[in-house]
Parts: C-alpha cells; sequence; structure tokens
C-alpha cells in the first residue's frame, strides 16, 4: 500500500524499504487497538504511534523523503493488520470484511491514480 500510495501521489521514483517499516508499524497499531486489555501491547503500540508521528513531522520539513509512502504504508498495515491478523484477536468477522473490502478498493484506485498520473 505504501508503494501504491507512493506511486500514486509522489511526482518522483523512490525505492526503500521505508514504507514496508510503517506498515509493519501500522499492523502494531492495529493490535494494540485490537488487545487494549493488554498492558504491554498498548504500551508498545502508544511508543510506535510516538515515533510515527514524530517521523511523520520530520517527513514534512525534510526534502527527499516521500511522506505518501509512508502514510500508505501506515494505513495499509493497518487495515491489512485487521484482514490478515490473530485469529484471537476481539476482530469480528464483518470488521475483516470490511477491511478487506477497503483495502482492495483502495490499492485498486491508486494504482489507477497512478498510471493516470505517471504517463
Amino acid at each position: 500500500m505504501g508503494n501504491l500510495a507512493s506511486f500514486a501521489f509522489s511526482p518522483n521514483i523512490s525505492a526503500g524499504a521505508s514504507t514496508a517499516i510503517f506498515g509493519l508499524f501500522g499492523a502494531f497499531m492495529m493490535l494494540g487497538e485490537s488487545f487494549s486489555e493488554n498492558q504491554a501491547i498498548r504500551a508498545l503500540a502508544r511508543n510506535f504511534l510516538l515515533f510515527v508521528v514524530l517521523n511523520i513531522g520530520t517527513d514534512l520539513f525534510v526534502s527527499g523523503i516521500d511522506i505518501y509512502g509512508h502514510l500508505g504504508g501506515l494505513v495499509g498495515g493497518f487495515l491489512l493488520g485487521y484482514v490478515l491478523g490473530v485469529p484471537s484477536a476481539k476482530v469480528s468477522t464483518p470488521k475483516r470484511i470490511i477491511a478487506a473490502i477497503t483495502v482492495i478498493i483502495v490499492a485498486l484506485a491508486l494504482f489507477r491514480m497512478g498510471m493516470t498520473n505517471q504517463f
């Protein structure tokens, strides 16, 4: 999702693993939301959230960093966390289905936007 967001919104070609890392941060945010009663997971999710906020703030002021890829990876990881998440998580089946449909629609829209903007 991060690479698709970068492809759709960024005028430059970007490369790197940061979109995937932000995807992992997004997935961990989903775990923190789903397992809110677990203090250890909740504390780690808060720490990752602080790191994400600081990093996005830095992205706004430093040139050469693809903020679109970071945001796309974060959102994609959060949504895919619901789709592919831990089976014992308190995530209802309708919530997983809605997240899966959202991921598919967003991915197709981003790909379509990227194809339209690049040519």
